[in-house]
C-alpha cells in the first residue's frame, strides 16, 4: 500500500525537468558562461572542495591579471541566479527521496533522508548571499563572510553528495525489491 502523501511521480518529474532546464540555461547560456568566458583557466572557488576566504579574494582580485568590474558584477549575478537553482535541485531531491522512501518504508520515513537535500539548499543559499556580501562590500574586506561562504560550500558539497548516495541507494533497493518480487510471481 502507497503512502497517499508522498508525492507522486508526475510531480517528481516536473520537478527535476525544472531543476535541469534551469540549470542547463545558467551553466551553459546564463551569467555562469559570462564568467566562464572571462576566467577559463581557473575554478571559480564553489566548485573546489573546500576554499578559504583569501582565496575567494584572491579570485576576486583577478590573481596577477585583476578581474575587470564587468566580470565581477557577471560573478554576483551568478550567484544571484544560482539562488535558484539551489532551491530547484534541492526540492528535486528531496521530492524523490520522499516518494521512494514512502514507498519503500511502511513504518515511517527517516526524517534524516529528506533533510540532507533541504540542508543542501540551504547551505546553497546561503554560500550564494556570503558571496553576494562579499563582493558589495568590495573593496572592504570581511574574512567572516568570506570563510563563511567557503563553510557553506563545503557543507552544501557534503549533504548534496550524501543526498545522491540515499537517492541512488534508495533507487537500488527499490529496483532490488520489484526484481525479488517479479521472480517470486513468477516461481
Amino acid at each position: 500500500m502507497q503512502n497517499r502523501r508522498a508525492p507522486g511521480v508526475l510531480l517528481v518529474a516536473a520537478a527535476f525537468a525544472a531543476a535541469l532546464g534551469y540549470g542547463i540555461w545558467l551553466f551553459n547560456f546564463g551569467p555562469y558562461a559570462a564568467v566562464r568566458a572571462a576566467v577559463p583557466d581557473r575554478p571559480l572557488p564553489e566548485e573546489r572542495f573546500g576554499y578559504t576566504g583569501g582565496d575567494l579574494y584572491t579570485f576576486l582580485d583577478g590573481y596577477e591579471k585583476g578581474l575587470d568590474q564587468a566580470t565581477i558584477e557577471a560573478y554576483a549575478n551568478l550567484q544571484l541566479f544560482d539562488t535558484l537553482n539551489g532551491v530547484l535541485l534541492a526540492l528535486a531531491l528531496a521530492l524523490f527521496i520522499w516518494a521512494l522512501a514512502a514507498r519503500l518504508f511502511r513504518s515511517g520515513i527517516p526524517t534524516l533522508l529528506l533533510l540532507l537535500p533541504l540542508a543542501m539548499g540551504a547551505f546553497d543559499l546561503l554560500e550564494n548571499f556570503l558571496i553576494i556580501s562579499v563582493i558589495r562590500d568590495l573593496p572592504m574586506r570581511y574574512y567572516g563572510l568570506a570563510e563563511g561562504a567557503g563553510t557553506a560550500t563545503l557543507l552544501k558539497m557534503i549533504c548534496g553528495g550524501l543526498s545522491f548516495l540515499s537517492a541512488v541507494g534508495l533507487s537500488v533497493h527499490a529496483i532490488y525489491l520489484r526484481l525479488a518480487r517479479r521472480k517470486s510471481d513468477e516461481s
